[in-house]
C-alpha cells in the first residue's frame, strides 16, 4: 500500500495536465507570456508548443501580460504538425494589434495538395480579414470580416467551423457567416503564427499577437465573448509541473532535425 501511495504521488507531481476547468477540445493555447530556450509552452494537454523564429520575441504590453512582437521581416512562431489538428470542426482565436498596410497573417496551416488547411489574415488593401477552411476534397469555406482593423488597437479575432457553417467574429461580434460543406481536413504542414506558412515562408506580419487558441469544436458567440476576457489563469489546463511539456516539445524538435 505504501508503494502504491508513493507511485500515485509521483504521478500527480509529474503530470503536466490537470482536468479541473480544462477542456479536452482545447488543442493549442499559447499565452505568449514566457518562453524557455525559445519555446513557448502550449497550455493544452496536446503539447503543441511554439518556437520563436527569426526576430520574434515576447514583449511587455500584451493584451494580457506579454505579447508576441513581429517585425514584418523574419519573425514568426512555428508549431510542429500533429494529429490533434486533424478533424471536421475547429475554432481559431487570437488577439492582434497592427498598423501595417501590408497583409498580416494571424495563423496559417496549409500546404499545396496536402488535403486540408486553415488560415486567417488581415488584408488592409482589401479592407477585410479573410479566413479559409479547406478539406481533403478541396472544398472550402471562406468567412470574411468587412474591415481590416489595422488601427493600432487590440482586437480579438475568432473563426469557427462546424454544424454546416463557418463564421468569423471580431471583438466577439459575428461579422460574417457562410454555409459550409467542408469535411475532414488534415494539413501535414506545420502551423505558423505571424507568417504565411505555405510550402515556403512568405508574408511576415508586422505588429503583435497574443493569446492564441485552437479548439476542436465550433465555439458559440457566448463562449467567444467570455474568452475575450480570459487569460491563462482562467484556463486550468496545465499544472505548475507543466515544464515537462516543454521538455517533450524539445525532444520532438530534436527528432525532426534528423
Amino acid at each position: 500500500m505504501r508503494n502504491l501511495l508513493i507511485i500515485l504521488v509521483m504521478f500527480l507531481v509529474t503530470s503536466p495536465v490537470v482536468k479541473g476547468q480544462g477542456d479536452d477540445s482545447l488543442i493549442m493555447y499559447l499565452t505568449m507570456d514566457e518562453e524557455s530556450g525559445g519555446i513557448i509552452q502550449d497550455l493544452s494537454q496536446f503539447g503543441n508548443h511554439g518556437e520563436l523564429k527569426g526576430g520574434a520575441e515576447l514583449v511587455d504590453g500584451g493584451k494580457f501580460g506579454k505579447a508576441l512582437a513581429l517585425n514584418g521581416q523574419d519573425a514568426y512562431v512555428e508549431v510542429l504538425d500533429s494529429d490533434s489538428f486533424a478533424g471536421t470542426e475547429i475554432s481559431l482565436e487570437a488577439w492582434f494589434k497592427t498598423e501595417s498596410s501590408q497583409n498580416f497573417p494571424i495563423i496559417w496551416k496549409e500546404k499545396t495538395a496536402s488535403g486540408g488547411s486553415f488560415w486567417a489574415r488581415v488584408e488592409p488593401s482589401n479592407n477585410r480579414i479573410r479566413c479559409l477552411f479547406r478539406d481533403k476534397n478541396d472544398v472550402t469555406a471562406i468567412p470574411i470580416a468587412k474591415a481590416a482593423y489595422n488601427d493600432g488597437q487590440w482586437h480579438h479575432f475568432a473563426a469557427t467551423l462546424g454544424d454546416g457553417v463557418a463564421r468569423i467574429y471580431i471583438d466577439s461580434n459575428m461579422d460574417n457567416e457562410v454555409a459550409s460543406d467542408v469535411g475532414e481536413f488534415d494539413s501535414v504542414m506545420n502551423l505558423g503564427i505571424g507568417v504565411r506558412y505555405l510550402d515556403a515562408l512568405d508574408t511576415f506580419s508586422d505588429g503583435f499577437i497574443d493569446e492564441v487558441r485552437v479548439w476542436k469544436r465550433p465555439l458559440d458567440k457566448d463562449e467567444i465573448k467570455a474568452n475575450m476576457n480570459k487569460s491563462k489563469g482562467d484556463f486550468a489546463v496545465v499544472s505548475s509541473a507543466g515544464k515537462l511539456g516543454i521538455a517533450w516539445g524539445d525532444i520532438k524538435r530534436d527528432k525532426s532535425l534528423h
